[in-house]
């Protein structure tokens, strides 16, 4: 491959042989050798006391809550929104809209669709402020 002016057709191309060539040995590409992406014999004693603890379990239960919590609304989200969009294509095409009223419709069900996000999205703002405020 002749990638600059005037090299010859004989002669090697230097950007693309620079990490194989013989006269340069300093570039290795070792990754992961054996035993080392896993530590060797598990935990040591303090780790496993600290793993253990009651307030460790807790926070990784409320974690795994929290992450449920987010997943089935994210879930609960997308099932609405297919929903909302098959109807929509339902409706647009009984209605055998043209091309360009198809379009104001289309735009006009975007804009709906993004309202409803903003709008849930300060709903849950709001609870999880009321959520974390002080009785």
């Amino acid at each position: 491959m002749d990638t600059a002016k005037g090299l010859t057709a004989g002669m090697q191309d230097v950007s693309m042989a620079t990490a194989r060539s013989p006269w340069n040995d300093d570039i290795q590409m070792q990754t992961a050798r054996a035993g080392t992406t896993m530590k060797a014999g598990g935990f040591q004693m303090w780790e496993r006391e600290l793993l253990e603890s009651p307030e460790i379990r807790r926070k990784s239960t409320v974690a795994q809550l929290y992450f449920l919590d987010f997943y089935f609304q994210t879930l609960g989200y997308l099932s609405a929104r297919k929903e909302r969009r098959q109807h929509f294509d339902k409706d647009t095409a009984a209605r055998a809209l043209t091309p360009a009223e198809y379009t104001k419709e289309f735009k006009s069900y975007c804009g709906r669709e993004r309202e409803k996000e903003e709008l849930e999205q300060l709903q849950e703002d709001e609870e999880e402020v009321e959520a974390h405020e002080p009785v």
